[in-house]
């Protein structure tokens, strides 16, 4: 049988604000588990990629596995790159054990 408080009870606003402190606590969590595993990845190996270039890669293929399968005509077609950071890039994936 569930127990109904007032809105206005002390004891239902605890609970809530316990509640919300919580909810906040794992959405924090979470999205820094999610920010860390993006981040490191081998595209931080590989010279003359940064920030917007790496989350421009991320953003046009997704994937390690589907930067892996493009060409080096795709990856230069990524906005910010160039042919000779695309051929790097194309060498680090393939270099990398599956």
């Amino acid at each position: 049988e569930p127990l109904r408080l007032p809105r206005t009870h002390r004891g239902l606003q605890v609970l809530q604000r316990l509640r919300d402190e919580a909810h906040r606590f794992s959405l924090a969590h979470q999205r820094s588990r999610r920010r860390g595993r993006v981040r490191a990845s081998v595209l931080d190996t590989v010279p003359g990629i940064g920030p917007r270039r790496k989350q421009a890669l991320w953003q046009r293929f997704g994937s390690l596995e589907e930067m892996r399968a493009a060409s080096v005509e795709e990856l230069a077609a990524v906005a910010g790159m160039n042919r000779a950071v695309a051929e790097k890039v194309h060498a680090a994936l393939h270099a990398v054990i599956q």
